[in-house]
């Protein structure tokens, strides 16, 4: 089912060694159209993508491991069949959300953590940035980058921050050790058209 890692990646990927995971990107299985990503799982400490949350088949999003990924360019490509798909994990309850700012002193989060459309970017001064768009890692899972979705659906921009610039991932939130205005002097782009919306 899975490939070896040898020829797993296409030569585009291998390219410049990164894979961009953005939310609502189309993600093909060897099959067919199988949905679109929904969210990413992280390891919290290793700052790691270790699985990807595809939705579009089922109710509840299946965790697709990122070791069967493999393209990703415009679209997310899958080594694995729609019934591979099918029988993997659901996720009924994705990771909890924090309904209060946490305390910097609380203990870091174990365990693998959701990041996705509704994970808020907070800065260091506590102000929202934005919000999750996707994240850039290199082809073994280590994040690179996370990409904020800043501004409204009619002008929206992203800025793609340096892993280096995070403080922690949490439940459902990117706590960064730079404020808003930091922010506000990166490089911004318009979403690929791709990248626009949840395919259909």
């Amino acid at each position: 089912m899975t490939q070896l890692a040898s020829d797993t990646f296409t030569t585009a990927t291998v390219a410049d060694a990164q894979m961009r995971l953005i939310v609502d990107s189309a993600v093909d299985a060897i099959d067919g159209l199988a949905g679109g990503i929904d969210e990413m799982l992280v390891d919290p400490r290793s700052r790691q993508v270790t699985d990807v949350m595809v939705r579009g088949r089922h109710e509840d999003p299946r965790v697709v491991p990122l070791d069967v990924v493999t393209n990703c360019d415009e679209r997310l490509t899958l080594s694995w069949s729609l019934a591979d798909i099918d029988d993997a994990q659901p996720v009924v309850h994705i990771a909890l959300v924090a309904s209060e700012p946490r305390p910097v002193e609380d203990e870091p989060v174990t365990g693998t953590i959701a990041i996705g459309r509704s994970s808020e970017v907070i800065g260091v001064d506590g102000h929202l940035v934005g919000h999750v768009r996707g994240l850039v890692v290199e082809l073994e899972g280590a994040i690179t980058h996370v990409v904020v979705g800043r501004g409204h659906l009619w002008a929206r921009r992203d800025v793609e921050v340096l892993v280096g610039h995070v403080d922690s991932f949490l439940p459902d939130r990117v706590q960064l050790g730079i404020g808003r205005d930091i922010v506000d002097t990166f490089p911004s782009t318009r979403p690929r058209r791709h990248e626009r919306s949840r395919p259909t």
